[in-house]
């Protein structure tokens, strides 16, 4: 493959990330506004790294509704730049109902697959559970470009069946949350995940968005922790301990 075609990550903070091959571009999770300042008086620690229509995305792939996922003050920018959304069900509604045309919301299930161009993206579970913040239709994707394979965990704990439905083929690189708390994963239970998902390339994500109080008490945000946990279950394993503005390469 050239390296033109060579699918690449570029971190956008939190969850988000911008998965690129050629002309192609499909973003998870872009929180890029300050939409939970608004919400819930959460500050950013970090600027937006870049303007919602200067990423160019064909896809834009929203593993739940919460703010910092599904950030609807971005929603008209990247449909105005020619994104279209893929979403579960909670999402669509909230994006339609926030005035995007439904032309450019598209719904997704756990279990459903979809074929955007050149684009194959499966939905797989993800158990998202904060107590006053129900996410009965959250999801992680799946998602093949030019001969690779991403999987983004979206917000999740730790749940067999999260294995079993990402682990089927290999996986390139997989994108763990890995702060434990508000129904995410802690280091440990992203490292455990990732030594029985096996990818090429693991990449810890869901922190530095907000100070360590806002993420709440047990919270673990240094994800030098996960690389190192990673790293004892599976001696050699290859960690991205990914940085803003920061580019690599899905396969190392």
């Amino acid at each position: 493959m050239s390296d033109l075609l060579s699918p690449t990550l570029h971190w956008l903070g939190q969850a988000g990330f911008a998965l690129r091959s050629g002309e192609t571009c499909v973003l998870f999770d872009p929180y890029l506004s300050d939409l939970c300042l608004r919400v819930h008086g959460l500050h950013r620690t970090v600027e937006a790294p870049v303007r919602p229509a200067q990423l160019g995305a064909d896809l834009v792939l929203v593993s739940h509704w919460h703010e910092d996922h599904l950030d609807l003050d971005s929603a008209a920018e990247f449909v105005a730049a020619g994104a279209r959304y893929l979403v579960p069900p909670s999402c669509a509604a909230r994006l339609i109902g926030a005035g995007i045309d439904p032309a450019a919301v598209g719904a997704i299930r756990a279990g459903e697959s979809v074929r955007h161009g050149d684009v194959s993206v499966i939905a797989v579970p993800a158990r998202h559970a904060v107590p006053g913040f129900l996410t009965e239709d959250a999801v992680g994707f799946l998602v093949d470009l030019a001969g690779t394979r991403t999987y983004h965990s979206g917000d999740t704990d730790y749940d067999r069946s999260v294995v079993a439905a990402a682990g089927g083929e290999p996986i390139d690189v997989a994108l763990l949350c890995v702060n434990g708390t508000g129904g995410n994963m802690n280091a440990w239970e992203a490292a455990a995940l990732a030594a029985q998902l096996a990818p090429r390339r693991a990449v810890p994500m869901h922190f530095g968005m907000w100070s360590a109080s806002a993420y709440g008490p047990g919270s673990t945000l240094d994800p030098e922790v996960f690389a190192d946990l990673y790293r004892r279950l599976r001696p050699g394993a290859d960690v991205v301990v990914p940085r803003l503005g920061h580019e690599f390469a899905v396969r190392g």
